[in-house]
């Protein structure tokens, strides 16, 4: 799946870039977290998640999103080493 980062407009909490940032599958109106995003709102790739301030980041957002990624590459290497 391909995931992004979507703005939630926030008053402005010295956040660089400005805004809390939520992660959603790419084409979808609902971040990991439910919050529904604006399709108008601002867009940034996935990847540069680790250049936003972390307090502007939604917490619940990126726990979602590294447990899963976290059980894909764990489910991965059991495969590889035979299933243990």
């Amino acid at each position: 799946m391909l995931y992004e980062l979507r703005e939630q407009y926030v008053t402005p909490q010295d956040c660089e870039p400005d805004g809390l940032w939520h992660i959603v599958e790419a084409g979808r109106l609902v971040a990991l977290c439910g919050h529904t995003v604006d399709t108008k709102a601002a867009a940034r790739m996935l990847a540069e998640l680790a250049d936003i301030d972390p307090d502007c980041c939604c917490d619940p957002c990126e726990q979602i999103h590294r447990g899963a990624a976290g059980r894909a590459l764990n489910e991965k290497w059991r495969k590889q080493e035979g299933g243990r």
